[in-house]
């Protein structure tokens, strides 16, 4: 099996996770106010499209992947900048496509698995071109690993969960077995 099936199979196991609507709603305004920025998005990204967990500057909640911007851009090791788009000739701000065309700034950072595949990103945009500091590159990579570390505290939470209610089967089960056979020996020594 190639890496691809295995991050889709990743990126699918966060996706299901019962997420409340606020979950990363503090990393999304910590990212847009440390990066100075309106817009801040926290997204998985699967074979069929982008999916938004938290969203600061905009009310879609996911975007189809006809950009190439967002493949390209979950396969970045560093900060992915993009201080004016207007100037870059790779993408336009039609590839960035969340519902504003005025979009000038680009940064982000992917969000990688504890396994290394790269699930998704969390970005910063804005309407004005601009560059990051060292100290927003910086904020920006720790609140990505803050939102792997939350999917991943959700994800235990789950499987925790998950177990405990099959314990509380098996000893429901046991239970009535041992009821069972209480009975049929009781039957035995009447």
């Amino acid at each position: 099996m190639d890496k691809e099936y295995y991050r889709l199979s990743t990126a699918k196991r966060y996706l299901e996770l019962p997420l409340k609507s606020d979950s990363f709603n503090d990393i999304v305004s910590l990212a847009a106010n440390i990066c100075e920025t309106p817009v801040a998005i926290i997204s998985i990204i699967d074979d069929i499209q982008e999916h938004f967990l938290a969203t600061l500057g905009t009310d879609r909640i996911s975007q189809k992947l006809e950009s190439r911007f967002c493949l390209k851009s979950i396969l970045q090791d560093q900060v992915l900048t993009i201080p004016n788009l207007t100037k870059h000739k790779k993408f336009t701000t039609t590839d960035l496509a969340i519902g504003s065309p005025d979009i000038l700034f680009y940064a982000g950072v992917t969000l990688t698995s504890p396994a290394g595949f790269s699930i998704g990103r969390l970005y910063v945009l804005d309407l004005k071109p601009k560059q990051l500091t060292k100290s927003q590159e910086y904020c920006l990579q720790t609140l990505a690993m803050q939102s792997i570390n939350r999917l991943e505290q959700l994800l235990t939470v789950q499987k925790l969960q998950e177990h405990l209610k099959d314990d509380e089967l098996f000893q429901k089960t046991k239970l009535e077995i041992l009821l069972h056979s209480t009975n049929i020996n009781l039957r035995v020594y009447r």
